[in-house]
């Protein structure tokens, strides 16, 4: 949800007890100017944003602002929002050591792998290609514990990009989908081995009940289905659950079909996530090709080329979606 003003309170109430000298945001905060300017205001931290989201407008409160988007930018755009703040890192660490060996990164180097996959980017592209394999193989290495344990956890015998895609990614993001982000933390963070196993397995059960909810609320959208060019459906989950994401990429997949998957998250507000599927096209691209034609249809939209998420009024949805379809 980027900076919004619920994390705003919390970052000055942690600064308030214990001054931030700076902070550093990963894979948000392109278009959170505002709140950055309330930050500024109420503490003397500086602020280093790095993303890889549509730019609305440069975020001038922020004292360092990186995102490949940026048209001063001469990286690859087809890059994850972890691989930018990697990036990062890298310089720092050639910066502060003076060298070009970065083999003490080697061990950050599977998640960027995992969200190379996860987030939709370009895997062909010689960039993510690189991060891709060597990401693989510090995880088929077996010189880090938590990989060998998950990699026997998932009856995996050696790491695939496909292992990353279907197992793994879905394991790490069940936390954020049923409202537990916590376990799935302690579990990626853990050191001691005898604690990590339980950590696992309890990650692995919450994951087992996410799988439940989205084929559940899946197959009432194929059920219900008519043959549109493009599949945009609202749906009415009873569960607190956050899976337009997880249901959009299920349905999409199985109609091989660009889709939009949408909840009601307040009066006449509707939360959806949509995923491109179709192999070439920019699902981006769609959404700023319906708020030319309609600016009141979002509330707020974002994302990169294979993934969106927005805010809709429901009153305007028809609209949404005769355009989506067109």
């Amino acid at each position: 949800n980027g900076f919004n003003k619920e994390l705003i309170e919390e970052i000055i109430k942690v600064d308030t007890k214990k001054k931030i000298g700076l902070l550093i945001a990963a894979d948000h905060g392109s278009n959170d100017n505002d709140m950055f300017k309330i930050l500024k205001e109420k503490t003397n931290m500086e602020l280093l944003i790095t993303d890889h989201h549509t730019i609305k407008y440069y975020p001038t409160y922020a004292d360092v602002f990186v995102n490949p988007l940026r048209e001063d930018s001469t990286y690859d755009k087809s890059i994850s929002g972890c691989c930018v703040a990697f990036m990062v890192i890298i310089k720092t660490y050639n910066l502060l050591f003076k060298t070009t060996n970065y083999s003490g990164c080697n061990e950050l180097l599977p998640y960027v792998a995992v969200s190379i996959v996860t987030d939709c980017m370009e895997i062909s592209l010689p960039y993510n290609r690189f991060l891709i394999n060597r990401g693989l193989r510090v995880m088929n290495s077996s010189k880090y514990e938590f990989w060998d344990l998950l990699k026997q956890k998932l009856g995996i015998f050696k790491y695939s990009e496909i292992d990353i895609g279907i197992k793994i990614g879905p394991l790490i993001n069940c936390g954020n989908c049923l409202n537990n982000e916590a376990v799935v933390y302690e579990m990626l963070m853990e050191d001691d081995f005898t604690k990590l196993e339980d950590l696992i397995n309890r990650v692995m059960e919450l994951n087992n009940y996410r799988k439940l909810l989205t084929n559940k609320y899946a197959t009432r959208v194929i059920e219900n289905f008519t043959n549109d060019s493009v599949v945009c459906e609202i749906i009415d989950i009873e569960e607190d659950a956050l899976i337009n994401g997880k249901v959009a990429s299920n349905v999409g997949g199985t109609f091989n079909k660009p889709t939009v998957i949408f909840t009601e998250i307040e009066n006449d507000v509707l939360v959806g996530s949509g995923r491109g599927i179709v192999k070439n096209l920019n699902i981006l691209e769609i959404m700023h090709e319906i708020n030319k034609t309609d600016n009141n249809i979002f509330l707020k939209y974002g994302g990169h080329e294979g993934a969106f998420g927005c805010n809709v009024n429901k009153t305007l949805f028809p609209k949404f979606k005769e355009l989506f379809n067109k």
